[in-house]
């Protein structure tokens, strides 16, 4: 992990830490997409 920005490393946090969310916002950026 090391060479990481604060950015990143926040990234990396919630990454781990709400899966869930992070999903759900995904979902939401391809059916943007889609449309």
């Amino acid at each position: 992990m090391e060479g990481l920005n604060d950015e990143e490393l926040n990234f990396f946090n919630a990454l781990m830490s709400s899966p869930k969310e992070l999903s759900d916002q995904l979902n939401n950026v391809k059916t943007e997409v889609v449309k």
